[in-house]
């Protein structure tokens, strides 16, 4: 007795049903509807798309032939038996391995953390060190305009700002690199 075959819609094409299925082991795609199938690739083997009861009727022969191999009482071979009595050994190594693995890829992790902070840090200071210039130069201007303003309008005790030509030079010999120079031309301008 067979059982009727429900129509199972395509995860891609939702308006079209199931109708073959890849028998190739680990194929990219196992189920294909009409719009799967008439846009294959050319790399795909066509013959190894089968129709769904065609697929049933293959798994059941293959199923069949194993029963009957189980009815001959057949002998696992040794080397297979050896395989399975060394898997606990197989296993404690493979898992050493991958804890080894893991320990590697969290060192590996942790340091490139570290170096993408010690980025972000260095990057988040020069931000700093722009502001707290910016506010720098913004009390300069405020000081260099207040100055100005003493030179402009001066008062009895404003007279520090009018140094004599013997203090102009005295603050010259003082300069020993060209930026002070340019601040001492600047105030004097």
């Amino acid at each position: 007795m067979q059982a009727s075959l429900k129509e199972i819609e395509c995860p891609l094409h939702p308006s079209e049903h199931i109708q073959r299925v890849s028998i190739e082991h680990g194929a990219i795609k196992d189920l294909y509807c009409i719009e799967c199938l008439l846009s294959l690739d050319s790399e795909i083997d066509r013959t190894k798309l089968k129709p769904i009861k065609e697929f049933i009727e293959l798994a059941a022969s293959h199923y069949e032939q194993n029963r009957r191999r189980v009815s001959k009482s057949e002998e696992i071979a040794g080397e297979f038996l050896e395989i399975l009595a060394h898997q606990n050994e197989g296993l404690e190594l493979l898992t050493a391995q991958i804890e080894d693995e893991k320990k590697r890829a969290f060192a590996y992790f942790d340091k490139l953390l570290k170096e993408i902070t010690k980025l972000i840090t260095a990057r988040r200071d020069e931000c700093i060190q722009t502001l707290d210039k910016q506010l720098f130069h913004y009390r300069h201007n405020y000081a260099y305009f207040e100055k100005q303003l003493k030179k402009a309008y001066p008062q009895e005790n404003d007279l520090s700002l009018y140094p004599s030509k013997e203090e102009l030079f005295e603050k010259l010999g003082k300069i020993s690199n060209h930026i002070q120079l340019m601040a001492f031309v600047k105030s004097i301008r």
